[in-house]
């Protein structure tokens, strides 16, 4: 290592500006004075013992000042023209070959964002504000010369130009996401629409190939959308489920009706591709298992991933206990019997068609278990998981007695029927919660 100095001037420069400079044009290395602020000094790393490291300091001195010069040029320049007056610039810039123009997705990031940042308690007007500045630093010469600062400049330009704080910090933070509510929903946003457009031109990664970085925006979400993975989990969750966040993307574009239309199919192959990155990212988790996590996602109620998460690690510790064992081979007897049949559309059960003890003992659990399950609801009106799995682990008894002492397939059809009603009832009462079938 060799220690620099570049022009004292150049530290009127934002520091990420020097930082970029200097380690995507010179592999160097900024330092910091005592009291923290940006020093002028800098180190280079020769590839071997200079005889004459003074003038390899030059030599690298000399590089970086002409390369702080050109920076400082842009960095004077580009204020003169705000980031507002710059967004409709932004439909000159291409998104994608057949996705439009940049300027067609900020307009899609406006309206969700703020949807998103609601979501989670944040600021709506800040989000709309951000989103709607977010890609203007793309038009700027400094990110033209340095696209490595998209984000950062933006956010130091709002600032100079008068937004608030708040706004400034989530334009220039929006794609890490994991910083402040408005960033994380601009972040959001811009993830599930980028996946929506590419797949429904057919931009789907192979298993050598992802030009587009699709697996990684997909794997952010995860990041983002879950709290074991969040690198800030002080943030709060987006209190919405996967399928309504994609839903609420694919509906900006289609009413758009500038490029591309988003099918229901290109909708589910792209819910699949994200909770294939969710399986994969906790497959090594000591508190997860991904039985536990299926049979968390195909519950008839649709949650946010961080909700689901929550239900599969209860599930992971359960599949292990005896009533939890127990639980899960009831309910593959109970999916193998409806399989097989042609459910009754009218699913209510005839209490007067109950002639075996243990299917009206069945009958009064399942009635009690409702009532129960009343005192268990918590303020955001979803049931408190851990309570609702202890209920459902109460209706062992019951069920183990119903199967052994009752003919579900019986001649009679309406008894039959009845019965099929009723364990179609009981599965209906453990899908509320999750599949326990797949554990």
């Amino acid at each position: 290592p060799i220690l620099c100095e570049f022009g004292m001037d150049f530290l009127r420069l934002p520091e990420e500006v020097v930082r970029i400079t200097l380690k995507s044009h010179q592999r160097c290395f900024i330092t910091h004075s005592a009291n923290g602020k940006l020093s002028n000094k800098f180190f280079a790393v020769a590839n071997l013992e200079s005889k004459e490291p003074e003038k390899v300091a030059l030599g690298n001195a000399r590089v970086v000042n002409a390369r702080l010069s050109d920076a400082a040029f842009y960095f004077e320049r580009d204020p003169k023209e705000s980031l507002e007056a710059r967004v409709v610039r932004l439909n000159d810039v291409v998104f994608q070959d057949g996705l439009g123009m940049v300027g067609d997705q900020v307009a899609r990031l406006r309206v969700l964002a703020p949807q998103l940042a609601g979501s989670m308690g944040g600021d709506k007007e800040v989000a709309a504000r951000a989103a709607y500045l977010c890609k203007s630093d793309l038009t700027t010469g400094l990110v033209g010369e340095f696209p490595e600062l998209q984000g950062d400049m933006g956010g130091v330009y709002a600032r100079m130009q008068g937004e608030s704080d708040a706004v400034a910090d989530a334009i220039a933070l929006h794609y890490q996401g994991n910083t402040s509510k408005e960033a994380r929903a601009i972040a959001i946003a811009e993830n599930i629409d980028k996946l929506l457009g590419y797949f429904q031109i057919g931009k789907v990664p192979t298993a050598s190939a992802d030009p587009y970085a699709l697996r990684r925006a997909a794997i952010r979400l995860v990041e983002m959308l879950t709290k074991e993975l969040q690198e800030m989990t002080s943030l709060p969750s987006v209190v919405m489920p996967l399928r309504e966040l994609i839903r609420l993307s694919a509906a900006q574009w289609n009413e758009q009706r500038i490029t591309v239309s988003i099918t229901k199919e290109t909708e589910q192959v792209v819910y699949d591709f994200i909770i294939e990155r969710l399986l994969n990212a906790y497959d090594q988790h000591p508190f997860y298992s991904k039985p536990a996590i299926e049979a968390a996602l195909h519950s008839t109620t649709e949650r946010p991933l961080c909700d689901v998460m929550d239900i599969a690690r209860l599930l992971a510790n359960f599949a292990g206990s005896e009533a939890g064992q127990a639980a899960a081979a009831a309910n593959k007897r109970i999916v193998n019997i409806l399989k097989k049949t042609e459910i009754p559309a009218e699913t209510s059960v005839n209490e007067s068609l109950l002639s075996e003890n243990a299917e009206k003992a069945l009958l009064d659990a399942m009635k009690a278990f409702d009532e129960k399950t009343c005192f268990l609801v918590r303020t955001n009106g979803e049931l408190d998981p851990e309570e609702y799995l202890a209920l459902l682990a109460g209706l062992r008894d019951p069920v183990d007695r119903f199967f052994d002492d009752v003919m579900v397939m019986c001649d009679d059809a309406a008894v039959r029927n009845n019965r099929l009603s009723l364990l179609s009832r009981l599965r209906g009462l453990f899908l509320k919660l999750a599949d326990i079938s797949r554990l």
